[in-house]
């Protein structure tokens, strides 16, 4: 309970923080600064305010679940509740007064009022389903079985999460029609999605990568000869379904080529487990060599990828500034974390971040057979990779500044963590079938 408790404090003080960037104090009298805060009203939700509006209410309602697994145990539920509602009001209004201080905040009264319906959905959460959640926990920290298919049904759940964030559903059809006018529907390809090949194959990996635990967690609890073709209808079904949904929401992208790379990957993902289940046990005992292997086999095309995405492609020297051009954009960077994500909307910086973890995530997963049996697996190896995913982020964003582009210091943190992340799951999954 103690690092559940850590936890919702540390989370409290992310979203203070998150809350205050850039940092940019003016300070006001007292006088002024109350007319300001008797001042405050609310914003009419346009399509853009709106996805705002509900990534705040979901940026509190984990905190709050967070804040009743930590205090329900020993409080109670009814107590724990109104702990976490009380916190929750204080750090929501708060916030909202200190933002007065920092001019370059908007204030506002949606933004409380979202904050504190996510915290009410986070308690209700918790009061339903706490009990399940904490079995699930309990299973994630034990090996075996269990604990893999634990791991698969999470990650399902943050992907769907994560496809159809940030929920901004659309409130008429006119909001549709704009979609389409802009490009945003397809029968098979959106035309805003036609952002060159290589951008088209990524898009399309990661949808058949991030697919692929829904085919291996069917393949794990059904055998027979219908098993691949069951989680390709499932992989449709999901893909369908997730398509229809971006319809109705006014971010969404909907295209159908979507629903065949998802039906791809869960295939792919049911194939592996038959494919791994038939293997004889001396085939078996090599496979941590070969996957050695092949890991090396897929460094070259994710770094050309990666390079591809980042730097637009290759650094050749006729793209690099010249060295006064470079100095002058050093000196003004800001290395604050998180500085630049602030001139983002709240719902796109979140997917940056979520992207930029998935891409060097890449790293600790490939990192995973050279660090399993050697080092010391659970220690050396995960600070291996966060200084492998560190150093490449470095390089990459050193690159951008050399030819012109974009430069955000705090990918370099994001690409320590994301290796970090990435090596760390599938190590455990590694070590727990290994070991089952």
């Amino acid at each position: 309970m103690r690092a559940l408790t850590l936890a919702w404090i540390g989370y409290a003080l992310a979203i203070l923080y998150a809350s205050l960037i850039p940092f940019d104090l003016q300070p006001l009298a007292p006088a002024e600064a109350l007319a300001r805060l008797a001042d405050i009203g609310w914003l009419t939700l346009t399509p853009g305010r709106r996805a705002d509006w509900i990534a705040n209410l979901l940026l509190y309602l984990p905190w709050a679940a967070l804040g009743m697994a930590a205090s329900a145990p020993r409080l109670g539920t009814t107590r724990a509740a109104f702990l976490v509602a009380l916190a929750a009001t204080l750090l929501a209004l708060g916030i909202e007064a200190l933002q007065v201080y920092f001019p370059p905040r908007t204030v506002s009264l949606n933004d409380p009022i979202a904050e504190l319906l996510g915290t009410a959905l986070g308690i209700l959460l918790w009061t339903f389903a706490g009990h399940r959640l904490a079995r699930l926990g309990a299973r994630l920290r034990h090996p075996g079985a269990g604990a893999v298919d634990a791991a698969l049904g999470l990650f399902l759940l943050a992907y769907l999460g994560f496809v159809l964030f940030p929920f901004d559903l659309v409130l008429g059809v006119d909001e549709i029609l704009d979609k389409a006018a802009a490009g945003r529907l397809g029968w098979l390809w959106a035309p805003v999605s036609d952002q060159g090949t290589v951008w088209a194959l990524a898009r399309g990996l990661a949808e058949i990568l991030t697919a692929l635990p829904l085919g291996i967690l069917l393949a794990r609890h059904r055998r027979g000869p219908g098993t691949l073709a069951a989680a390709v209808v499932l992989g449709l079904t999901l893909g369908l379904a997730i398509e229809l949904v971006q319809v109705l929401l006014v971010s969404g992208v909907s295209q159908g080529v979507s629903v065949l790379t998802r039906a791809l990957g869960a295939g792919l993902g049911a194939g592996l487990v038959i494919t791994l289940r038939g293997l004889d046990p001396a085939t078996r005992a090599a496979l941590p060599r070969h996957a050695r292997w092949a890991s090396l086999a897929l460094l070259g095309p994710y770094l050309l990828l990666l390079v591809e995405l980042q730097l637009g492609g290759l650094p050749t020297p006729d793209r690099w500034r010249n060295p006064e051009a470079i100095l002058a954009d050093l000196q003004q960077l800001r290395f604050l974390p998180f500085y630049y994500h602030y001139y983002s909307s709240e719902s796109g910086a979140l997917v940056s971040l979520v992207l930029n973890l998935g891409v060097y995530g890449m790293v600790g997963v490939l990192l995973v057979p050279w660090t399993s049996n050697r080092w010391g697996a659970y220690t050396w190896g995960g600070w291996v990779a966060v200084i492998v995913g560190g150093g490449l982020a470095f390089a990459v964003e050193g690159l951008r500044l050399v030819m012109g582009l974009g430069v955000d210091p705090t990918n370099v943190w994001v690409g320590g963590g994301g290796a970090w992340i990435g090596w760390g799951v599938v190590l455990a999954r590694w070590v727990r079938d290994r070991r089952s």
